[in-house]
């Protein structure tokens, strides 16, 4: 077995910020996060999970916002802070794929210092094409082509799918969202869908709202009071610079 790339200190700070975050979540009284959460989600976090950790705290971080719960999501934020620490220096560009759903999670709940935070660009030409034009038509095809719009809904008519597990929409819709984010925020442009920043923002939103939906809030997004902090980790000097390219598996 190789050694673990995490420093072992940081690592059993994120665990912990993890778990802080997953028991505060499990405690706001929304049945579907509490689902969606299930037993293990603080053990699939961790920094040594065997599940797709990053994937999960993308996820949650859009549940969370759509569920309105600031400090779960805030904790959240800070375990993922905390985890690019604990790993070496050249193993930190993997915060890229997770930044543009970090942002629009934490302008969504207003956590404005941590949006500006996640708002790092990478260098790019602003008009860079994607090396991969087929991506869009995959990860976009059930929105592009309208498919089985009774099988997912929409805000007007919502789908009876989600009853009477909701865990596998909430997973099919959280996963799309992180997908179009990443599209709409390194390669907006020759795409196979001919889509453009716009559309890819009008599709997140109306995914957003169908999540805001099933977990019983109004459509119309809420207006949190703002907090402008961020609580760093010892050490943080911001993310590394990168060049986008087409991560491993995406």
């Amino acid at each position: 077995m190789s050694a673990s790339p995490f420093d072992p200190v940081l690592e059993k700070q994120t665990d912990q910020l993890f778990k802080d975050a997953v028991d505060l979540a499990r405690t706001s009284g929304n049945k579907d996060v509490k689902r969606y959460l299930g037993r293990k989600a603080d053990k699939e976090l961790a920094c040594r999970s065997e599940y797709n950790s990053h994937a999960l705290q993308l996820e949650l971080s859009i549940l969370f916002s759509m569920a309105e719960l600031t400090e779960p999501l805030e904790l959240l934020f800070r375990g993922r802070l905390t985890q690019i620490m604990a790993l070496p220096p050249e193993r930190r560009i993997a915060i890229y794929f997770s930044l543009p759903t970090l942002r629009w999670s934490a302008e969504k709940a207003n956590l404005t210092g941590y949006a500006k935070l996640f708002s790092k660009p990478a260098n790019a030409p602003s008009r860079v094409e994607s090396p991969f034009k087929g991506m869009a038509s995959r990860h976009a095809k059930r929105l592009a082509e309208n498919l089985d719009p009774d099988v997912y809904g929409t805000p007007e008519n919502p789908s009876k799918g989600w009853r009477p597990d909701p865990v596998p929409m909430y997973h099919m819709f959280l996963e799309e969202m992180i997908k179009l984010n990443y599209l709409e925020a390194q390669f907006p442009f020759g795409n196979d869908i001919g889509w453009t920043r716009e559309d890819y923002a009008q599709a997140i939103h109306t995914d957003a709202l169908i999540i805001r939906q099933q977990l019983g809030f109004p459509l119309t997004m809420p207006n949190l009071p703002e907090n402008p902090h961020v609580n760093l980790p010892e050490g943080f000097q911001g993310f590394p610079d990168w060049t986008p390219v087409p991560p491993h598996g995406f």
